[in-house]
């Protein structure tokens, strides 16, 4: 697993809409769409049609790629023009909504009913027919984290409870993250592949609470119970990450360089250079 998809959570567009009005957006590129979340609401009564709530940012190259490759293709702009209302939310401008709506990555989309209830969300990017099928999906009942709940009740699968954890981890509900994610592990081998994930998210989730000795303690233990996998070198550039987070300068610092001697190969090189020479600055003017 790259450092890329471990911050899938902060993942953020590089497009910016030059179109401002809050009204449907005909003339677009793209699939005709909202920018205005209640006036897409009174659309989707009026017409019946669930809504889909797509949040954006202006760094984020996988939010950009969700419009190139889902809302500028044939299949999606038929799709919302005909099926479904689209809105398109900058999440750094509507902060207030972004936080309503419990959106902690980008990209995000919610599908609501008519009505403006929250059916489930697709958190990240998934090419044109995937994106679809799901949002069709959705809207029938599949897929859904009630859905999967209610196979949950007779099913003993640790993948579909890892699917579990997931919905929840982005819905901001932590603490019933954890849970399913601690079932994933106690019901299987603690050290196999899908506990390395698991793993990793619970010392990332503690990261994201600032417990910060909680995480570089739990991360310490992927590195022991992963040793020449890649859960442990993920493992140690996020303690470095963390220590940085923390405020623990030096220490940082010394966590990049080992990484930089111990994973000369790791694809997260350039990354933990950058972190050095940012931190040796800092370093400098302190």
């Amino acid at each position: 697993m790259k450092l890329v998809k471990m911050t899938m959570v902060v993942m953020f567009a590089l497009m910016l809409l030059t179109a401002c009005s809050t009204k449907q957006e005909a003339d677009s590129p793209m699939a005709p769409h909202f920018t205005n979340y209640e006036e897409a609401k009174v659309e989707a009564a009026r017409t019946n049609k669930p809504m889909l709530v797509s949040y954006w940012g202006d760094w984020c190259s996988w939010c950009k790629k969700l419009d190139t490759v889902v809302f500028m293709d044939p299949k999606g702009i038929e799709f919302f023009t005909n099926q479904a209302i689209l809105v398109k939310i900058n999440a750094g401008v509507d902060t207030l909504l972004r936080k309503k709506q419990q959106v902690s990555a980008l990209p995000t989309s919610i599908l609501f009913d008519k009505d403006g209830v929250e059916i489930d969300r697709i958190v990240g990017f998934m090419e044109v027919d995937d994106f679809l099928k799901t949002v069709t999906d959705y809207q029938n009942g599949i897929g859904t984290l009630t859905d999967l709940l209610n196979r949950a009740g007779t099913e003993t699968d640790r993948s579909l409870y890892m699917e579990i954890a997931e919905k929840y981890k982005y819905r901001d509900g932590s603490d019933d993250a954890g849970t399913w994610y601690q079932k994933v592990i106690d019901e299987g081998d603690h050290t196999d592949s899908l506990s390395g994930e698991c793993r990793m998210s619970l010392a990332d989730m503690k990261r994201r609470a600032e417990e910060y000795d909680a995480a570089i303690e739990d991360f310490n233990g992927v590195i022991k119970d992963y040793e020449g996998q890649m859960f442990a070198q993920d493992a140690h550039i996020w303690i470095a990450i963390v220590h940085r987070q923390k405020g623990d300068t030096t220490v940082a610092i010394e966590a990049f360089e080992n990484y930089i001697k111990q994973f000369p190969e790791s694809e997260d090189i350039e990354y933990a250079q950058g972190q050095i020479d940012k931190l040796k600055g800092i370093e400098a003017t302190e």
